[in-house]
């Protein structure tokens, strides 16, 4: 999947990403309950992840009907997509120049 910068998701977004890569699927009132926030403010940023395609969903009944999100997108995909952004913004697209800033014992723990 092409990300670009409309795509990314933001902070927040990104938070109830992380949470479906690990359950894999879930409704928003588990996704809330996880991050410890409002179902409201859950249910948005998961719609907002749904309008940018970055989550799928289907309608279950579940006393009474409730939507199930899964991510359409990889972990290592996002992680992909997000450095190629970042070297694109601050680094005129030179992933190298991005590598350099790396500390190896960053990458190593």
């Amino acid at each position: 999947m092409n990300l670009g910068p409309s795509i990314l998701p933001s902070r927040s977004e990104l938070r109830c990403l992380a949470v479906l890569w690990i359950l894999k699927s879930a409704t928003v009132g588990e996704v809330s309950s996880e991050l410890g926030a409002t179902y409201v403010t859950t249910q948005t940023f998961l719609n907002r992840l749904y309008s940018k395609k970055l989550v799928k969903r289907r309608m279950i009944r579940n006393r009474g009907l409730a939507w199930v999100y899964a991510p359409r997108i990889s972990r290592e995909e996002y992680a992909r997509a997000a450095l190629l952004e970042l070297a694109n913004v601050v680094y005129g697209g030179s992933m190298g120049e991005l590598l350099k800033v790396v500390d190896h014992k960053d990458v190593e723990s």
